[in-house]
């Protein structure tokens, strides 16, 4: 099954001590799921399923165990696109028309690569290129592999230096 593009919100159920490997697989989504069907309305779509919200919590990490180190979409509830970028799981936000022919190439094609640079900010598919946008602090920790709190470290000299220039 290719999924070029992944809605993390729409598995039936999911248990933390199952592994993840197994989201993934047809018998855990909606019955007549169409990941191109959703696309063009998907928070309304969203909205008329019956959703465990646990998922919102569990999709990142079980999206990156099971080997994807970005998902490409053209929408992205705040609380799943922010969890991932805290997880090192890069959300790529692409136009609904570009989506649609990043899906329409792949259903063509299903052994297409699609090549996502964060430094360059694109993705890239046969000669087709799609950019996107991020913003750059969350960038330098994900190009880092950094959280939050190893990048304030990280700056842990330059906070020293202001707190003494503030008491001279």
């Amino acid at each position: 099954m290719a999924l070029p593009g992944i809605f993390p919100d729409l598995w039936k159920e999911a248990d933390p001590d199952e592994s993840p490997r197994h989201y993934f697989e047809p018998d855990r989504l909606p019955a007549g799921f169409d990941l191109k069907q959703l696309s063009p309305d998907l928070p309304t779509a969203l909205g008329q399923m019956n959703i465990a919200p646990e998922i919102i919590g569990i999709a990142p990490w079980a999206i990156m165990d099971a080997g994807f180190v970005a998902v490409i979409s053209s929408y992205f509830a705040d609380i799943f696109y922010n969890n991932s970028l805290k997880n090192g799981l890069l959300p790529v936000l692409l136009q609904p028309a570009d989506l649609s022919e990043l899906f329409d190439r792949v259903e063509e094609v299903p052994s297409t690569l699609i090549r996502v640079d964060l430094p360059s900010q694109t993705v890239t598919v046969d000669d087709q290129v799609y950019s996107f946008t991020i913003d750059p602090y969350r960038k330098v920790c994900l190009l880092e592999g950094l959280d939050d709190l190893s990048y304030l470290l990280r700056q842990e000299g330059h906070i020293a230096a202001y707190e003494e220039g503030g008491r001279s």
